[in-house]
């Protein structure tokens, strides 16, 4: 009971020394963007002007996500180590010249049969403090063959980085609803609580509010002090959050809600406008609020930013 004490009195200081900061105009309005994407020339699909990007932000620090996780194949083929090594190196570079604000994520495909000594290297990099993993696009059911063995044995071979993964999961539609909450989200849950050195946060809360449910029902309030989810596209057509999903974060609780925006380095504004539909939601308290775009993100930040040194 001490302890827990002391975490929430050392949460709501570092809050409060935020906001009187903020009045000042010595510091940055949020303090976490949790998914921001890093677009590799190579793949041609628009400039990513990082420095624009650091001009226009409110955010004092984001996770900048390695676009390699895109690259397709299974990494037999020299071109293609060769090219998630490049983009995976590019973030870190953007990543060590930012000033410790991006904090670089590897990208990883669980495709890759030759990936995890790539992801080992990448993550070795300072300013590289975790790693994506998209099974939706690679359309992994963590249920399904060998799948759970081999993301046992990624989280395995990470885990003493004490990393962040950022995990996109196969969600219905693409998955049968009643496999997803009966078989993934059991194995999802499982993975997590195994590997608590590792610190997972849920790209989209799942896209799926019943999973998210389900995660509560399962005990992920309670016994998971690693497992977080993050909100980006979950606005309804009035530009409010769902209400669906803020029911089910209340039911795992608000403490484990994190913001993020599922943006690239446009650096038009778009970030912090997104950051202000949660400020003036109808459907969250100030405290919630409060949680979602700075307290929470305080205490994950505490949990990794070690690594980055003075």
């Amino acid at each position: 009971m001490f302890k827990n004490f002391v975490t929430v009195s050392f949460s709501i200081m570092l809050a409060s020394l935020h906001l009187f900061a903020q009045k000042a105009d010595l510091i940055y309005d949020y303090p976490l963007d949790t998914h921001v994407h890093y677009l590799s020339p190579v793949f041609k699909l628009g400039s990513s002007d990082h420095q624009l990007f650091f001009k226009q932000s409110k955010f004092e620090k984001a996770f900048l996500i390695s676009s390699a996780y895109g690259v397709r194949g299974d990494l037999t083929q020299a071109s293609d180590l060769s090219l998630v090594r490049q983009i995976n190196n590019e973030t870190a570079q953007i990543a060590a010249a930012s000033d410790s604000r991006f904090l670089g994520l590897c990208g990883y495909a669980m495709t890759w049969k030759r990936g995890l000594p790539e992801l080992v290297e990448c993550l070795a990099q300072p300013h590289m403090i975790g790693v994506k993993i998209h099974t939706a696009d690679t359309m992994t059911a963590i249920s399904d063959g060998t799948h759970y063995a081999e993301l046992e044995e990624v989280f395995k071979t990470i885990e003493n980085f004490k990393p962040v993964v950022l995990w996109h999961v196969l969600s219905p539609p693409a998955i049968n609803k009643d496999d997803f909450l009966n078989k993934e989200i059991p194995l999802l849950l499982k993975l997590i609580t195994k590997h608590p050195r590792i610190q997972f946060v849920m790209a989209h809360s799942l896209y799926s509010a019943e999973g998210v449910s389900r995660l509560a029902e399962l005990g992920g309030r309670l016994n998971s002090n690693n497992l977080y989810l993050e909100i980006s596209t979950l606005y309804g057509g009035e530009g409010d959050l769902r209400p669906e999903y803020v029911s089910a974060w209340r039911q795992l609780g608000m403490s484990k809600i994190l913001f993020g925006t599922d943006l690239g380095l446009e650096g038009d504004g778009v970030q912090q406008s997104f950051a202000k539909r949660v400020e003036n939601s109808v459907l969250l308290s100030d405290k919630e609020k409060n949680l979602i775009l700075r307290i929470n993100a305080f205490n994950l930040l505490e949990k990794i930013t070690k690594k980055l040194g003075p």
